[in-house]
């Protein structure tokens, strides 16, 4: 976001393709406001339900059950996608955590 930042106080945000990393809500934020071109959208409330559910596998004595990898699914979410789309992903990857950009 800092490059992002960068780009937009020498306005040259449209001059230059910039990435986020993540799918933040300040990421999709900036995709919105068309100063980021796309990021890959982690679904990163999969990964807290994911550990949550190993925890109680392994209070219940089920840990062979475990993979070894826990990752969400990932759709890159780019300023081509309407603003329906953006707020889906956006809903779907903190529907247990809460929708919103951070505060700085």
């Amino acid at each position: 976001m800092g490059s992002v930042e960068a780009q937009v106080a020498v306005g040259k945000e449209k001059d230059v393709f910039s990435t986020g990393w993540g799918g933040t809500g300040l990421e999709l934020d900036a995709i919105r406001r068309g100063e980021l071109d796309a990021t890959p959208m982690r679904m990163g409330d999969d990964v807290g339900a994911a550990t949550a559910e190993a925890i109680k596998a392994h209070l219940e004595d089920r840990a062979d059950e475990l993979p070894f990898v826990f990752l969400g699914r990932i759709t890159v979410a780019h300023d081509q996608m309407s603003a329906d789309e953006i707020d889906a992903l956006e809903q779907e990857a903190f529907r247990f955590s809460g929708v919103g950009a951070l505060e700085r």
